[in-house]
């Protein structure tokens, strides 16, 4: 499977899945691949993006200045070919709106960590060959090692350190999908 559309979550859809997915978008259109990158969240929708966030985005010349947030529906979750959250927590609540969305959902430290190692699947989907090996139980393990951190509340230096991890899993990310 060719990934068409990616869902990146994150709590609020304020701070940390909007900067990766224009991040993420950004990647991907310079290496002239089309694919559809979006965002959501789990809360109140039609929230403007946290201002670390804009001021992330800006210092690498992206814009979150008009993004709203969004509130995450099971029908993004069936459309996306690969969804990408911020939390465990989160990738647990997306897989309880839809069950099926499970062998494509990853939070993104852990795609990012499989997909040096991943092969592409016998019909070479690679995010079925990342998936490979994965077990429902592995939602119920403890421990933030797969969180991303919400800067949120947090000082300027917070965000910058959220966004220097998306620098580096962006492009992992990109390549995972290009091939």
């Amino acid at each position: 499977m060719v990934v068409q559309r990616v869902l990146v979550l994150c709590a609020a859809n304020r701070c940390r899945s909007p900067l990766f997915a224009v991040m993420l978008r950004e990647q991907l259109q310079s290496a002239n691949v089309e694919v559809t990158v979006e965002s959501a969240g789990f809360q109140t929708s039609r929230r403007p993006a946290e201002p670390g966030s804009v001021r992330e985005a800006a210092a690498r010349g992206l814009d979150l200045s008009t993004h709203l947030s969004r509130r995450v529906e099971a029908t993004d979750l069936r459309r996306a070919d690969l969804v990408l959250t911020m939390e465990l927590a989160q990738l647990r609540e997306a897989v309880s709106l839809d069950a099926r969305c499970w062998p494509r959902t990853f939070t993104l430290r852990d795609l990012v960590r499989r997909a040096g190692s991943a092969t592409a699947a016998a019909d070479g989907d690679r995010v079925a060959g990342v998936h490979a090996g994965r077990r429902a139980g592995d939602l119920l393990r403890a421990g933030p090692v797969d969180d991303v951190p919400d800067p949120v509340g947090g000082p300027p230096a917070a965000f910058a350190a959220m966004a220097s991890e998306f620098d580096r899993s962006a492009p992992v990310v990109a390549e995972l999908l290009t091939g």
